[in-house]
Parts: structure tokens; sequence; C-alpha cells
């Protein structure tokens, strides 16, 4: 049988991509609630900033917030890394999920003996 992962990636495969045009519009959309929150004081870095665990940040490139807003997101966390996904947007899990995996399989594989991980 095989596994979950294959299987998502068997079905992802299969469906037609998303056009650059909804992506795009898809990303316009997304900036507009980021403004709203931060306008109304949706401010989380306090908690960020207590979080001990390890955490693993992953932004795809194409993704409508900025790359410096998860470079400040792994800034924040004391045990976090930042992967980017080539190709990718929000959804870099159905948008390159060959890449995604191997992220998080990299992630969960890695040895956590107390040490702080950095931003890549």
């Amino acid at each position: 049988m095989s596994s979950a992962k294959e299987r998502f990636i068997t079905l992802r495969r299969s469906l037609p991509r998303t056009p650059r045009l909804e992506r795009e519009t898809t990303r316009t959309r997304s900036a507009g609630i980021l403004s709203r929150l931060r306008r109304d004081s949706a401010d989380w870095r306090t908690r960020l900033r207590a979080l001990s665990a390890p955490t693993l940040v992953i932004h795809g490139e194409e993704d409508a917030p900025p790359l410096a807003v998860s470079a400040a997101s792994v800034a924040l966390l004391p045990r976090a890394q930042r992967q980017l996904v080539p190709q990718s947007g929000h959804m870099p899990f159905r948008e390159a999920p060959d890449v995604f995996f191997a992220v998080v399989d990299s992630f969960f594989a890695a040895p956590f003996v107390g040490a702080v991980r950095h931003s890549v």
C-alpha cells in the first residue's frame, strides 16, 4: 500500500495547475487581509518569542506576504528555521508537494538536542 504522501502527490499531479491570474488574484486578496490584520493590531510577536518548540517556517516564494515576513517570524522564534519553496504560493503542499514533503520529512528526521536552529 502506498503512503499518504504518495497518494497525495498522485492526486495533486492529476489535478490541473492553478492559472497564474488566479494565483495573482489570491495573492492580492491575501495582502488585503494581512493589511487589515496589521491595522487592527493583530500582533503575535510576544507569543512567538515564548515558543520553545523547534519550528519550521515554510514560505512559498510566490506567496502574498513578502519573504521578509517569514524571515521576521523566524527571527522571533528561538528554535526556528525557514525553508523557501520555489514556484509555489500560499499552498506549497499542493503546488510543490515533492519539495514540501521533502522539507517536512527532513525537519522531522533531524535531531533536536536543545540546539537553536537558524534560518536558511
